[in-house]
């Protein structure tokens, strides 16, 4: 867009304009009445000088043009005075006067212009690279009135705060605090405008959204070209991200102690003097002690000598930070031998001393074997792949390494198994990984690709390489990774390459070369020039060559004979060096320029010529003055940002090292600067880096990268480094730049959170019983493994949701009532419920469910531990109903042997009777009454001294098919004609072994129950079938399998509700 001129421009051409309309005027006048001549030329030229000062050029010629017509107005009409060709030449000289001056002022004046606006732009474009500095820092960067009103602000607010830039500028920084915070940091604030400089104080600001952001702030006065404080102005780093971390560790911690003391398995933590410092419940109940008893009691006193000495290796090794797994057969406190896999884990505290180690007990046989197998399998693959003399490598479909040969992992200069995981593009980066990313494209639609590329490695130079990728097909026949074979095809390349570009680097170098470069035979006289010299000279070659210095006229003689003197010594000395000369082109502009002569030599060592090379450098020059301003005005800047600020040359070198790096590293700033970086770093990390920074002098941006340095006092540092390539005026990268942060208290702090989490996890996932946590909205937060085995889901499809989205049934709404309980109560409950399995079935469990809590014992969720009992209740249920059988059993023995007492006189006094009747008499007929009825009472006893097992069932084989046959005969007989009776026997049923009265009383039992259970009409179906049985549990608890004949008796009737099906096998159970 085109500036408009200001108001204060707009008045100054006016008035200049003015003025030289009243000079014309006043001239004109004095040279109509006085016979001025020359003067008034002269006077005519002082009035075009004043095109100086008017910002368009075309005013100095129509200011000429002006001049030349007075001047002649005024010949005409002025009086008469002398000699006429002699006013007549007066008026010519001044009227050539005038243009002359005109000429040569607007010459001056347009060198001038673009000698200012080149200037002008060179500044403002430093003052935009470090204002887009500022802008990408990821500092807060910022700067206050002295009425705490924001006057700047860089974009990093935008995105830590969430407010718009025009929504903050000119508010006081007091809206974002609460009343409190803001009290406090007003005090700070009247500090630092006295004076004071403030660094490292926290301070919270409000978001947008209403959350709090945690800052450390460093602070500097401002001042204005008064020196005279003018408000306060520094940067800030968000600390919310490493506070929330602590705060999670805090909470992780005391959630682990919560979920451990519920864990049913052994988990214990002896502390360095192998004592017992933490010992969860079910440890506890391992060793048939309290928790409190075990407590400060060394481990040795509880295990037999012989156990101690297997132990013993293992936790020396984990005192000295190692984590150790042992696996066994050892001798428990409980008297039984286990083969347990034990997990000893250190635990280091803040300050690197091993305070103790934790212990987790589990079963490792199955494990162990598959693992085994396994390492035999990756040992034999890898012998194959590394005695291959080529690059081999799998990749799968998701572009990451699974596999890397020997070769390939010297190649790159990586450890083996480094790569594993990483995809392409950050192993080969991006060059590469575009130019083979139709090939591999291609290899994943089933072709295999063979192809020739050159291309730049990591670690190496440009190599040129034959690759062959072959896919890798799974069962389905679709490609799922590909085998990659790279040979290294670059000697050869290089050795054709090298020849021929080395003849064309001869022939153009001298034509194309952006010096001034001559060549001189020993005389002194020009052999050749390039376009470069004759552009500046404003020659061409033909005038040039066969000449000696002073026979040029673009030199003046003393020039020239200096040039002469300058080769002469060259000629003597071998070369010589002009740093800084001012010289003077064809058209009189002069420039600042570097000279080197250099003596050519022949084959016996006498000077046969020299080369001259001149290096225009005025534009340098005029870059270092303007460098040199605008680092004085950013430097204070720089200075005071708490990023770590640096700068290296092409070679690594450190040229530039703000204060910070002190601070940091603890070394003085003259002592690192001009050393390698790689010379504050250990071996490994060092060659690390250095792939980055060649990825940089490539022309590549670097962010985020993590990488650490050894301090003075040999202490690693963690820092993430933003970095760019440095560039010339030319477009050539010198080297690199950036800005890093000390990440270190930051990396400690999550890592402490990631192994406390580990070992939870750990913990939690081997539990026998369902682990989980919720929020406050009922949320899954974490689920352990059993949890996922036991319901058939995995972890990702549930975490995030409630209970009514996993399992929307009558069970999910049970858990979810137990859940609100203890939030509302906070309380512990323990409760029986039916938990459903994925295959239809119910388990019963005991669910014990307890608040958790905060530090400051505020309930931020809800803790389920689900115990399988189903098992222990069928066990408990079987006690129950032989107890109740075996009470009945003797209570029917006694009764049958009362009755057996009474029926005993019964029976002989009626046979005796019967004996002596007579055969007429009435008697006989009540005497046969009596003994029928004894026999079936004699009958019943039998029957209930069978059901107390206090008398022998008479069993034998016997057909069922007869049996069943002779039932539904009787059935048919007895039972009223609306109800059909079916029978469905097969052919193949086999004899079975039982009491063959005992059986047909019971299958007329069921057939009479059925019967009595249709009012009406309806069927009676009776089947005998044979069934094989796998593995079926039967009521009683025995397992039952092999070839068996299964009995059916179905009726149409009204059926049974639950609680009289609870009581089908209690003896003497009826509803009538």
């Amino acid at each position: 867009m085109q500036k408009l001129p200001s108001i204060t421009e707009n008045t100054r051409s006016h008035m200049i304009l003015v003025l030289a309309g009243v000079l014309f005027l006043g001239v004109l006048a004095l040279d109509l009445s006085l016979p001025l001549g020359v003067a008034a030329g002269v006077s005519y030229v002082a009035v075009v000088l004043l095109g100086w000062w008017l910002d368009r050029n075309r005013y100095i010629f129509i200011f000429a043009i002006i001049a030349s017509l007075l001047t002649w107005v005024g010949y005409l009409y002025s009086p008469e005075g002398g000699i006429h060709w002699m006013v007549v030449n007066n008026r010519i000289l001044s009227i050539f006067a005038i243009w002359n001056t005109a000429i040569l002022l607007y010459l001056v004046k347009r060198s001038h212009s673009a000698a200012h606006d080149s200037l002008k732009s060179l500044q403002q474009e430093i003052a935009n690279r470090i204002r887009i500095e500022v802008e990408t820092s990821q500092d807060l960067v910022w700067s206050l009135d002295r009425d705490g009103r924001f006057t700047y602000l860089n974009p990093v607010w935008e995105s830590t705060l969430g407010y718009d830039l025009p929504e903050m500028l000119g508010r006081r920084f007091t809206d974002f605090h609460d009343p409190e915070e803001a009290s406090r940091t007003f005090k700070v604030f009247q500090q630092i405008l006295k004076g004071e400089s403030v660094t490292d104080f926290e301070r919270t600001y409000l978001a947008k959204s209403g959350n709090e952001i945690f800052l450390n702030f460093k602070v500097v006065p401002k001042y204005d070209f008064s020196g005279q404080i003018c408000g306060t102005q520094g940067t800030a780093i968000d600390i919310t991200e490493r506070k929330k971390a602590e705060e999670g560790l805090r909470e992780s911690r005391d959630q682990m102690r919560l979920v451990m003391d519920h864990i049913p398995a052994p988990v214990v933590f002896v502390d360095a003097d192998l004592r017992y410092r933490l010992v969860n419940k079910a440890a506890a109940a391992w060793f048939g002690q309290s928790q409190d008893d075990l407590v400060g009691r060394d481990y040795r006193e509880l295990f037999p000598a012989s156990s101690v000495a297997k132990f013993q290796p293992h936790i020396e090794k984990v005192l000295a930070g190692e984590v150790q797994a042992q696996d066994l057969d050892i001798l428990y406190p409980d008297g039984l031998t286990r083969s347990v896999h034990t997990t000893y884990v250190p635990h280091v505290g803040a300050e690197g001393a091993v305070r103790g180690y934790f212990g987790l007990v589990v079963d490792f046989t199955e494990r162990k074997r598959a693992e085994e197998a396994l390492r035999e399998s990756e040992a034999r693959i890898r012998a194959i792949a590394d005695s291959v003399p080529v690059l081999l490598t799998y990749i799968d479909k998701h572009h990451r390494y699974q596999f890397t040969n020997k070769i390939f992992d010297e190649w790159l200069g990586t450890a083996p198994g480094e790569l594993i995981g990483k995809h392409l593009r950050d192993v080969l980066g991006n060059e590469i990984y575009e130019k083979i990313l139709p090939d591999v494209e291609g290899v994943f639609t089933g072709e295999q690709q063979v192809n020739e590329r050159e291309m730049l490695y990591q670690h190496l130079e440009k190599r040129h390489v034959q690759y062959r990728y072959t896919p890798h097909f799974d069962n389905n026949n679709e490609v799922i990774g590909f085998f990659s074979a790279v040979m290294d095809l670059t000697e050869r390349k290089w050795a054709e390459k090298a020849q021929m570009e080395s003849e064309e680097l001869l022939n153009t170098f001298f034509k194309v070369a952006p010096l001034q470069l001559a060549t001189k035979d020993q005389h002194g006289r020009y052999v050749s020039v390039n376009k470069g010299w004759c552009e500046f000279y404003g020659t061409t070659p033909e005038a040039v060559v066969g000449r000696l210095p002073t026979e040029l006229s673009f030199w003046s003689k003393e020039r020239a004979i200096q040039i002469q003197q300058e080769d002469q010594r060259a000629m003597a000395d071998g070369a010589s060096i002009y740093p800084d000369q001012l010289w003077e082109n064809k058209s009189g502009a002069s420039y600042w320029v570097q000279t080197l002569k250099v003596a050519i030599e022949g084959n016996e060592g006498e000077k046969k010529g020299l080369v001259a090379l001149a290096l225009n450098i005025t534009e340098q020059k005029r870059v270092e003055a303007a460098l040199h301003e605008s680092e004085s005005k950013y430097r204070d800047l720089v200075e005071s940002s708490q990023d770590l600020i640096w700068r290296l040359d092409e070679g690594g070198h450190f040229t530039y090292l703000n204060p910070v790096w002190e601070q940091t590293l603890g070394y003085d700033r003259e002592e690192m600067l001009g050393r390698l970086f790689t010379d504050f770093k250990n071996p490994a990390e060092a060659a690390r880096t250095i792939k980055v920074y060649k990825e940089t002098l490539a022309g590549g941006n670097v962010t985020n990268f993590e990488t650490t340095y050894i301090s003075k006092s040999r202490q690693e540092h963690t820092l993430k480094f933003n970095a760019k390539p440095i560039c010339d005026s030319r477009g050539n990268i010198i080297g690199t730049k950036g800005t890093a942060q000390d990440i270190t208290e930051r990396n400690r702090a999550e890592e402490l959170l990631r192994k406390s989490e580990e070992r939870l996890r750990a913990i939690v996932d081997h539990s026998p019983s369902q682990i989980i946590l919720k929020d406050l909205k009922y949320r899954y937060l974490l689920v352990n493994r059993h949890f996922e085995e036991w319901h058939g889901v995995s972890n990702k499809n549930v975490i995030g949701k409630t209970i009514l989205e996993v399992f929307p049934g009558e069970y999910g709404k049970k858990v979810m009532e137990q859940e609100q309980e203890v939030v509302r109560t906070g309380e512990v409950i323990e409760r029986e419920l039916e938990v459903p399995s994925p295959d239809g079935s119910t388990r019963t469990t005991i669910n014990t469910k307890f608040p958790v809590l905060d530090d400051k014992g505020r309930i931020t969720g809800v803790g389920t531990i689900t115990t399988d009992v189903h098992d222990r209740k069928n066990l408990e249920e079987q006690l129950r109903q032989s107890q109740k059988m075996e009470a009945l059993g003797t209570l029917a023995g006694g009764i049958a042997h009362d009755f057996n007492n009474i029926l005993t006189p019964i029976l002989g006094y009626s046979e005796m009777m019967l004996k002596n009747a007579k055969a007429q008499s009435g008697e006989l007929d009540y005497i046969n009454v009596i003994l029928r009825s004894a026999i079936r009472a004699k009958d019943l006893v039998s029957q209930i001294l069978l059901f107390s097992r206090r008398s022998q069932s008479d069993k034998s084989i016997s057909d069922l098919s007869s049996i069943v046959k002779e039932v539904v005969k009787f059935m048919r007989s007895t039972l009223p004609t609306a109800i059909s009776v079916q029978q469905h026997i097969s052919g193949d049923v086999a004899p079975v072994f039982c009491n063959p009265s005992q059986m047909h009383q019971m299958i007329l039992n069921l057939c009479v129950n059925a019967g009595q259970a249709m009012t009406e009409t309806g069927i009676l179906r009776i089947t005998l079938n044979t069934v094989e049985l796998g593995g079926l549990k039967c009521i009683v608890g025995k397992i039952l399998s092999g070839n068996h004949v299964r009995l059916t008796v179905t009726d149409t009737g009204m059926g049974m509700d639950n609680e009289t099906l609870s009581h089908i096998f209690d003896p003497f159970f009826t509803t009538k």
